[in-house]
């Protein structure tokens, strides 16, 4: 039993050292490798610490050709369109945009209180969640002058709308108002409905 079991090691080893044989010689034939290249590149020659080898020693940079480098190409123009904005560019006033998004109006500076845009364009109204979706809240920020008038009104809309109150917090130094729950959505069309 013993003998059988040494003679099957034995059949099964060569036969794993055979297959991997081929198998490496099928990789090498189909991706180009010649198999006395690839043995001069793994010789402990190529690795030796006595070798220095650099790229100018291998290849003449005197007999490459000339690279001619464009300055102002004409088809940089296609580049460019491609290439991020350095900076948010600013708005082209039109009567309506698809998107339905709509500018701040100068009336908005008519109001006791002011909403800052942020830089790209947008009413600065954001949700919160928190504790794995247990708690949400919506935060407006950049707010100037009259807050509590601000705080006032939001809460009274949101009253009337969702017919129940909500607690509220009020950040005067950092010109934030933060509302219990999600209302993003309902206080975003409210300040571009007031102009902001």
């Amino acid at each position: 039993m013993a003998f059988f079991v040494r003679n099957t090691h034995r059949t099964f080893s060569a036969i794993f050292k055979k297959t991997l044989a081929n198998s490496t010689a099928k990789f090498s034939a189909c991706n180009g490798i010649n198999s006395s290249a690839r043995a001069l590149h793994t010789s402990r020659v190529c690795f030796s610490e006595n070798s220095k080898l650099t790229a100018t020693d291998e290849v003449d940079l005197n007999a490459q050709p000339l690279i001619e480098i464009l300055k102002n190409p004409p088809e940089w123009k296609y580049v460019e369109r491609i290439l991020p904005k350095s900076t948010v560019p600013s708005v082209q006033p039109k009567e309506q945009y698809s998107s339905g998004w709509t500018p701040q109006k100068p009336d908005a500076l008519k109001q006791p209180y002011f909403i800052k845009r942020t830089k790209n364009h947008m009413v600065p109204v954001y949700l919160q969640i928190d504790y794995r979706g247990t708690r949400r809240r919506t935060f407006i920020k950049h707010i100037s002058g009259d807050i509590w008038k601000l705080h006032n009104e939001l809460m009274d809309y949101i009253e009337y709308y969702m017919a129940k109150k909500e607690r509220s917090r009020v950040n005067e130094f950092s010109g934030q108002i933060i509302i219990n729950g999600d209302y993003v959505n309902l206080l975003k069309d409210y300040l571009v409905s007031k102009g902001f």
